[in-house]
């Protein structure tokens, strides 16, 4: 459970992307993935910032 609030646990944001935790810890060692903070073995994601890269990988195929 995240006691956090305003973030999100590595848990939470892995099933919103339907991904295993490892595939988000692989993206991030190369420097992929959403932005995230990590306090000693914990990682969490802060919610506004990870909606902001969310909206930056959506696609307008109105504009194509």
């Amino acid at each position: 459970m995240n006691k956090l609030e305003g973030y999100y646990t590595e848990m939470e944001v892995a099933s919103m992307l339907d991904k295993k935790t490892s595939s988000l810890r692989s993206d991030a060692s190369r420097r992929r993935g959403a932005p995230r903070t990590k306090i000693g073995k914990r990682v969490f994601y802060k919610k506004a910032s990870f909606h902001k890269w969310l909206e930056s990988h959506e696609v307008n195929f109105d504009n194509m």
